[in-house]
């Protein structure tokens, strides 16, 4: 009868463990690529140098080697366990200008110039922090040099 009660006791948890619903695992946000804004995109105008183009966009995730008038730009976002983000944009060239983008954003407009993001001054202040000493420090008592 005691042997049985043990089983009991020892086996009745596994059930219990086994019935719960299982807690996932954590799932990290994995970044790639170029990071596309579409501000960023409307900064690309037509007649743009591939340089300026490369200073505003970055440089190309791909290079296509047999269309090199073609930079494609692509960005994926996975967030753990919700839909993953993708978004593609193609800038196409023609003697090393811009011609037009194709994609996921295209260059808006109608959109007034962007302002410049505000500048934010904090003064800090320059008195020397007095730093507490250690419990080994405490403990022997030395000073710090």
């Amino acid at each position: 009868m005691k042997k049985i009660l043990i089983t009991i006791v020892c086996i009745l948890p596994i059930f219990s463990v086994g019935c719960s619903k299982m807690i996932p695992s954590y799932r990290i946000d994995v970044q790639q690529g170029n990071i596309i804004h579409q501000h960023d995109i409307n900064r690309v105008r037509p007649g743009m140098t591939k340089k300026q183009v490369s200073f505003v966009l970055g440089t190309p995730l791909i290079r296509d080697a047999f269309n090199q008038d073609r930079w494609d730009y692509i960005y994926t976002l996975n967030h753990g366990r919700r839909k993953a983000v993708k978004k593609r944009v193609s800038v196409l060239f023609s003697n090393d200008k811009v011609i037009g983008v194709e994609g996921d954003l295209k260059p808006q407009t109608d959109v007034p110039a962007s302002k410049p993001d505000k500048t934010v001054v904090v003064e800090i202040d320059p008195g020397k922090k007095k730093k507490k000493k250690g419990v080994l420090r405490r403990i022997i008592g030395g000073k710090k040099k």
